[in-house]
């Protein structure tokens, strides 16, 4: 006979998987967008071994990013649903709701009061600074990563209680491994869990490093082959210094883009894919950024060193402050974009913050009338679900989407590039033009789009203009096929043939699948007399 337990948890599941339907129900039918095209629908290199990330070490200094399990989550899911956006929006739905189901585990093992994880995960579930995890196609492996991570301090943390621990020390490390290939946030994980072993297993320190021999394990290959065999794209203090700003200047941006992110968990306005601020550079504004931000870490830092205060209040507010430490990093990972901070980066931050709201609730539940207590629930819960049907709504076009986000940040890179690309896919080239010579003006010149840039023109006829942005680009990344086979082109048209000929080669040497290369190669030897 089913235990009245597994009835709960049964019931249980069936209302997240209720909750999340409703949530996205009005996103299902959302088509691709942004990155969706280049790593899914238009990658003509989906499956192959440099896709895949399997490459000998010498190949790895080129990759941006080591994922192997989110590229192979994403030719998973492209073999299984082509370019049927229904398939991708419910295999995400699928993961995220099994992630909430982890989480539900997870906070079930170390918190008596089963109200607190319920209350964290329908807040996870209907929060709309999650929509990226639903809504993006090609996001399956950061909702694997939660799902991997959870599993992995489940095991973890159940190792502690079972004589047979090599099981759970085995299962929670595999976990760990899947964590770290989807993406380098999970670079953290040793802190969540020894905050959880801290403050809610009430362990010593033995206990917690235990835990970190464990870990290394996995951790010191995967730093070892990191450090060694790849290109460390984001060297702190060195992007630091090749932005010509002061360490004063950084932590003050570093604390605005923190306020960012809590400004936008708690309002829900204006949260967008990626967002960036210019550098404070204003004295008064700096020390005055810096100041704040120093006095709620080391008021954070009090509560949490109190031995009295060892309890899931501390555990909440230790897995917020833990998620912003890896944006310290990531937010210049990309300089090229300036300092910038993507909501998805800090997952554990919002599970921290949802935990946190949970709890408060909780105790709030002790000292007012139950039914205005379930008002009060189901007003937090139906403001959540607005507001992430809006979002869904937004996330549902390029354009739409991309013109919300550009009235957030005008001279922003993100919503000019994917703005001008939706035009360009469509035909639309005049009205391409302009989101991609925004982003010039904004002072950054990229070769993808100038590259873009130059497709534009082209299909224009200004084969002049056009070559001169290819040309440029050219020269950024030698290595990308496209841009030779249009100056090819260009030059073909031109009458040009040994020119064009050349850019062919070097295109069909860089990427045999470019088969129009090859034609266009055929042709130039018929007209040469070439067999």
């Amino acid at each position: 006979m089913i235990s009245r337990d597994v009835l709960k948890k049964i019931f249980v599941a069936f209302c997240f998987a209720a909750l999340c339907l409703a949530a996205y129900a009005n996103s299902l039918l959302n088509g691709f967008l942004m990155d969706d095209y280049p790593m899914l629908i238009k990658n003509r290199h989906l499956g192959s071994p440099s896709f895949l990330q399997l490459v000998v070490p010498e190949q790895a200094q080129q990759l941006l990013y080591f994922r192997p399990v989110t590229h192979l989550l994403n030719l998973i899911t492209y073999s299984w649903f082509k370019e049927n956006p229904v398939g991708y929006h419910l295999f995400n739905l699928s993961l995220f709701y099994l992630a909430c189901l982890s989480l539900y585990e997870l906070l079930t093992l170390t918190i008596k009061d089963r109200h607190i994880p319920l209350l964290t995960c329908v807040f996870l579930c209907t929060h709309p600074i999650n929509g990226l995890l639903v809504n993006y196609k090609n996001a399956g492996g950061l909702t694997l990563l939660i799902l991997a991570a959870n599993l992995s301090l489940i095991h973890f943390l159940t190792a502690g209680e079972h004589r047979n621990k090599i099981p759970h020390y085995a299962l929670g490390l595999t976990w760990l491994l899947v964590a770290l290939l989807c993406h380098e946030i999970v670079l953290a994980f040793p802190l969540y869990l020894a905050a959880i072993v801290w403050y809610l297993k009430k362990g010593t320190l033995k206990d917690i490093l235990s835990s970190f021999w464990m870990i290394g394990i996995v951790f010191i290959p995967y730093l070892f082959f990191r450090v060694n065999f790849f290109e460390v794209k984001a060297n702190l203090i060195g992007t630091i210094s090749s932005l010509h700003i002061s360490l004063l200047n950084f932590f003050a941006t570093y604390v605005q883009l923190i306020l960012w992110y809590i400004s936008k968990l708690l309002t829900l306005k204006g949260i967008v894919l990626m967002w960036g601020t210019p550098v404070i550079k204003n004295p008064a504004a700096s020390w005055g950024l810096v100041g704040l931000g120093g006095m709620g870490f080391l008021g954070v830092l009090g509560r949490l060193a109190q031995k009295t205060k060892r309890d899931e209040i501390s555990l909440a507010i230790a897995w917020i402050g833990i998620g912003f430490l890896p944006v310290a990093w990531a937010c210049l990972s990309r300089p090229l974009f300036g300092i910038i901070i993507e909501p998805h980066w800090l997952i554990f931050s919002s599970i921290g913050y949802f935990l946190l709201l949970a709890i408060l609730l909780a105790k709030l539940r002790n000292f007012i009338n139950s039914k205005l207590y379930a008002v009060l629930l189901v007003s937090i819960g139906l403001f959540y679900l607005t507001g992430t049907w809006n979002y869904n709504y937004l996330w549902g076009d390029q354009k739409r989407y991309c013109r919300y986000w550009q009235a957030l940040s005008p001279y922003a890179y993100g919503p000019n590039f994917w703005l001008g690309y939706a035009y360009l896919e469509e035909g639309n080239y005049r009205q391409a033009r302009d989101p991609f010579t925004r982003i010039l003006k904004s002072g950054v010149r990229d070769f993808e789009t100038l590259g873009n840039l130059g497709l534009v023109e082209y299909r224009l006829g200004n084969f002049k203009t056009a070559l001169n942005f290819f040309q440029e680009s050219l020269a950024m990344n030698p290595r990308y096929a496209d841009t030779h086979y249009y100056i090819g082109d260009i030059y073909l048209k031109s009458g040009q043939l040994k020119m064009a000929e050349k850019f062919f080669i070097q295109a069909v040497r860089l990427d045999p699948s470019l088969i129009d290369s090859q034609k266009k190669l055929t042709l130039i030897r018929q007209r040469q007399g070439v067999r």
